[in-house]
């Protein structure tokens, strides 16, 4: 399969669009070049952290004050695994950690100079997922009960992992798009 992100700019949601003040945070959905392929950045927080400790996910994180929602994303994806070159492409559906109530807005950007830097006190590995290993799989389903509620979550397994809650519908709707274009 060949694809390449640039297809999918017109398709995205435009970043500027979407930059309201009720949405709390934004996360990277950045793609790069691994071993050849268009690859998807993903990484494993560190079992340290007291929200979601050692979940694959974005890199991301809340909004600082008087900070664009483009520009969350970039910071955090700098501090975690220090990349900062990235040509942002658009933004994904809005999508929310039901738990929470946490806003996200999903980035879309095609990430350079790839050199990660890892975080170790964010970040335990970078977990990368090819573009087609994100096509050829399907999504196992499991109703979680947590903090009291019950809710629908998709299950993706990569290279051992399993990746959930937010992150998992994000995979969702990123493969929703690229099927559009490939």
């Amino acid at each position: 399969m060949i694809f390449s992100w640039k297809h999918l700019i017109p398709i995205l949601r435009r970043v500027e669009d979407s930059d309201r003040l009720d949405i709390d945070a934004a996360v990277m959905v950045g793609f790069w070049e691994k071993d050849g392929q268009s690859a998807i950045l993903l990484t494993r927080r560190s079992a340290t952290l007291s929200a979601h400790p050692s979940e694959i996910c974005f890199p991301g994180g809340k909004r600082s004050l008087g900070e664009s929602l483009c520009q969350t994303a970039i910071r955090e994806t700098f501090e975690e695994v220090g990349l900062r070159t990235v040509h942002v492409l658009g933004a994904l559906p809005l999508e929310e950690i039901i738990i929470t109530g946490t806003r996200i807005l999903p980035i879309v950007g095609c990430l350079e100079s790839i050199t990660p830097r890892i975080n170790d006190r964010e970040v335990r590995a970078i977990v990368s997922v090819s573009v087609d290993e994100l096509l050829a799989q399907n999504p196992r389903w499991k109703m979680v009960q947590s903090h009291g509620r019950s809710f629908q979550t998709p299950l993706w397994d990569f290279q051992g992992k399993t990746v959930w809650g937010a992150t998992g519908r994000i995979l969702c709707s990123l493969k929703e798009t690229i099927q559009l274009v490939v």
